[in-house]
């Protein structure tokens, strides 16, 4: 006997697409084919080369209970220690609501520092052993633990949102007093950033930018600006003097990342999303 229903099939076309309007055409055709050309929220999910969709595949819960009564958790970071031992130890360390929390690697999480910002977005770096904790806050100091003793960072430093290692030195920026400062420290020590062989480089200041994001990547440290005009910078050198000494150049602009955590590894390449809202490679 016929019938009225008719089954429909979706088919993705297109993956994941937030430049786009909600608005589109997805009639079905006489067959119950609907052929959707994007998505405008998508969730987990990783997309083939066909454009069909899956979701991505989870893991075992780690904490068993929720961190800092259900607060949001802001940042994530796997922190291995290496030591003199011969036996490395690991800790993993999250921000959530005004805490900043770690686990003895059992899924159990207990407090490093509290009274943060709430709702500020965290940085990590490791360098000498040492895990260094900054924020996009305008309030919270930077920090560091060494899986002993959490503190506010030792000796004399900025007050950083975002700091990677780089050339056996830490870098910092996004220091809203000093929008456009790039910082280093001495040789060998995150702590001090006043002593001979520490320095700053200004990275075309008054541009209307600021910097938003640093990477390490092939021999040279990146430094990325926004979130106006946006641009990208190089700097090369191995030493603050002398003929491989630190200097910068240019290489791009109208593009810069949107912010430091906006900056991740992409196989044998650097992708980043861009103020706007697109991924873009180097």
């Amino acid at each position: 006997m016929p019938s009225k229903s008719l089954v429909l099939r979706h088919f993705f076309r297109g993956g994941w697409a937030t430049d786009f309007g909600p608005t589109v055409d997805v009639s079905p055709d006489q067959s119950g084919k609907v052929d959707v050309p994007f998505l405008v929220d998508a969730q987990d999910c990783v997309f083939e080369l066909d454009g069909g969709p899956h979701e991505i595949g989870g893991t075992t819960r780690v904490n068993s209970v929720a961190v800092a009564s259900g607060a949001m958790v802001t940042g994530v970071y796997d922190y291995w220690r290496q030591g003199t031992a011969g036996s490395p130890t690991r800790r993993r360390v999250l921000h959530a609501g005004t805490v900043c929390m770690n686990d003895l690697d059992d899924g159990t999480f207990v407090n490093l520092f509290t009274g943060l910002q709430s709702g500020s977005v965290p940085a990590y770096a490791t360098f000498n052993d040492l895990l260094v904790i900054s924020s996009d806050s305008t309030t919270d100091v930077p920090r560091s633990w060494d899986q002993t003793t959490a503190q506010n960072l030792a000796g004399t430093p900025p007050r950083f949102s975002f700091s990677v290692a780089h050339k056996n030195r830490h870098w910092a920026a996004g220091v809203y007093t000093q929008p456009s400062r790039l910082y280093y420290s001495i040789n060998v020590d995150p702590t001090d950033w006043t002593g001979a062989g520490s320095g700053s480089i200004d990275i075309d200041p008054q541009d209307g930018d600021m910097i938003t994001g640093l990477a390490s990547h092939k021999n040279e440290l990146w430094v990325f600006k926004g979130p106006n005009k946006g641009s990208v910078h190089r700097i090369t050198g191995s030493s603050p003097t002398g003929s491989d000494a630190f200097a910068r150049t240019t290489f791009v602009k109208g593009l810069g990342a949107c912010w430091h955590n906006a900056i991740f590894r992409l196989a044998d390449d650097l992708g980043l999303v861009s103020h706007y809202g697109t991924v873009h490679s180097l």
